[in-house]
């Protein structure tokens, strides 16, 4: 075999599998490796009397493994949703088809000064977090998490407790999985 069939060959090799694992990746490849996803939820409880006043925080701490299991859900952050009133079969694939079970999934990226570089949305939006809430439900976000969560390009819904809050508020608005309709009808 000439050396020139040679190179051809291995070229053609090398592009069939990087277009393999791209394949591979965009269809569910995910790393074999276990991902914790730790929730912080915090309650304040306010009483006050007269003279005085009393402020007590409770901070609950839920840490949760997920573990490659061949399903297609987050099987392990099915009764946090629960507890946040999300129906945990559907939410817990999105939550899968969305981050793969990753609350600090974002689908856009930002240079130093804060301009967007690329967002995988078209129309400029970007989607934050385990459930992938997307940009144009900044008054939301604000409303249910406080203005800080719009810190940082929304940087608040990377935050587990804020990311059910303003899901559940979606889901409850009387539209249900309508905001997640592509990626639930999709495979469902």
């Amino acid at each position: 075999m000439s050396s020139s069939k040679t190179v051809r060959r291995t070229l053609v090799l090398v592009v069939l599998w990087f277009v393999l694992l791209g394949l591979v990746l965009w269809f569910g490849g995910t790393p074999n490796h276990d991902v914790r996803v730790v929730a912080t939820t915090q309650h304040t409880t306010t009483t006050s009397t007269t003279t005085t006043s009393t402020t007590t925080t409770t901070t609950t701490t839920t840490t949760v493994a997920q573990t490659k299991s061949g399903t297609k859900r987050c099987k392990a952050l099915e009764p946090l949703l629960a507890d946040y009133g999300l129906p945990a079969d559907p939410f817990s694939y999105i939550a899968w088809r969305e981050s793969r079970c990753n609350p600090d999934a974002v689908n856009a990226t930002w240079d130093a000064n804060g301009v967007m570089t690329w967002a995988l949305n078209k129309n400029g939006t970007w989607d934050t977090g385990l459930l992938q809430v997307n940009s144009i439900h900044r008054n939301l976000v604000r409303e249910v998490c406080g203005k800080q969560a719009l810190r940082n390009n929304m940087a608040g819904l990377r935050d587990l407790d804020c990311q059910l809050r303003v899901a559940a508020r979606l889901y409850d608005g009387g539209k249900g999985l309508s905001h997640w309709r592509m990626t639930y009808k999709q495979d469902n």
